[in-house]
């Protein structure tokens, strides 16, 4: 899997005039989490779901690659993939490596209307974490992929981690990986979680208050435990979508 395999399944889903997003692990990178992608995450509008598989699934795409509707195995399935499970799975049968994807309606991650959270802009100051760098090795070509804008990306963890009745422990995490990828703090919180209830919020914000208590003891004067210094800070400050 790389950024052909991304792009091609982006054309495709536009070119039959699907709007989509791509997030989970791929989004926690652009913003600066480090994370191993193991598969693609697809969000796409609730009522274009059945559109989006028809138009991937036994279809080639770009000059070789077609996929297949699959099921989840037992063993695949744990508390950090349930919010996907419900949803298509497809896997790329002719990739070396294969891989796998799910295409998830935007209602299930509270992103709907899907074209208001997708990041639209690209200054020419803008600056990209390192950690898409395998996938991305010239990261101006992130500009072409549509990823999440980072206050309804985080504010999906927070609603569906409130809506667990604060049980969901790996949401929670997901959320504490954003405010550590992109060192949030108060102010942030307060003018972009305008969609956020209460709790939302206070989780939140009690996760930016908690910053320190989880610096890496490798640079214990960073910020934060995957931003390690100024220069990093400033970099994350220019991720398009952060504002």
């Amino acid at each position: 899997m790389d950024s052909i395999h991304i792009l091609e399944l982006q054309r495709r889903l536009t070119s039959k005039g699907i709007g989509s997003c791509f997030v989970g692990e791929l989004a926690l990178n652009y913003y600066n989490v480090p994370r191993v992608i193991h598969d693609l995450e697809i969000c796409v509008p609730a009522a274009k779901l059945n559109e989006a598989v028809s138009a991937v699934v036994n279809v080639q795409i770009g000059h070789s690659h077609k996929y297949v509707k699959c099921d989840w195995a037992e063993n695949e399935i744990n508390t950090y993939v349930d919010y996907k499970v419900p949803f298509p799975r497809i896997r790329c049968i002719n990739a070396d490596p294969g891989f796998k994807l799910s295409i998830i309606p935007d209602e299930a991650l509270h992103m709907n209307p899907l074209q208001d959270a997708i990041v639209k802009s690209h200054p020419s100051h803008a600056q990209y974490s390192p950690e898409l760098v395998d996938f991305f090795p010239d990261s101006r070509d992130l500009k072409d992929v549509n990823l999440p804008r980072l206050a309804p990306f985080l504010n999906g963890f927070l609603r569906k981690f409130v809506a667990s009745g604060f049980s969901d422990y790996n949401l929670a995490s997901w959320a504490e990986l954003l405010v550590d990828g992109c060192d949030l703090d108060e102010a942030w919180c307060k003018k972009r979680l305008t969609e956020a209830g209460e709790e939302e919020k206070a989780f939140a914000m009690g996760r930016v208050r908690s910053k320190s208590g989880r610096l890496d003891y490798l640079h214990p004067d960073g910020p934060t435990c995957f931003v390690h210094n100024a220069e990093e800070a400033r970099m994350v400050r220019c991720i398009p979508g952060r504002e």
